[in-house]
């Protein structure tokens, strides 16, 4: 992936836990399930379709969707979707291109050395 470029693809419904899930739908309104889950990764076309008739939820609205039918329908969809792999989301920051994603290990003491508290609680 070239230095600079972003990730061009769908949301993935390995992205999110239930709670998070439901929420998206529960935003979408008046809009179709089945309109919502095309949008998603891996999930386009005919798929689409054969995920909201897997899930039971026919020409829902996606306002109308239960918790539990939320649960059930990313069931569904991570069944039928794999997992973004890190390669296509690229790198961060100008340089990065390389360079593997880590979270930085500071101590309180070192980061007040360097004079960053800010960092002091990043463990």
């Amino acid at each position: 992936m070239a230095e600079g470029q972003s990730y061009q693809g769908k949301s993935s419904p390995w992205w999110y836990d239930a709670p998070q899930f439901h929420e998206l739908w529960s935003a979408s309104g008046a809009a179709r399930v089945r309109e919502l889950v095309a949008r998603l990764d891996g999930c386009t076309g005919g798929r689409a379709g054969e995920i909201v008739a897997e899930a039971g939820l026919g020409r829902m609205a996606c306002s109308a969707l239960s918790r539990e039918q939320a649960v059930r329908l990313l069931e569904v969809t991570r069944d039928n979707s794999r997992e973004v792999k890190p390669g296509r989301l690229g790198a961060v920051g100008p340089g990065q291109s390389n360079r593997s994603l880590h979270r930085e290990r500071v101590s309180p003491v070192s980061a007040a050395l360097r004079g960053r508290p800010e960092k002091a609680s990043c463990n």
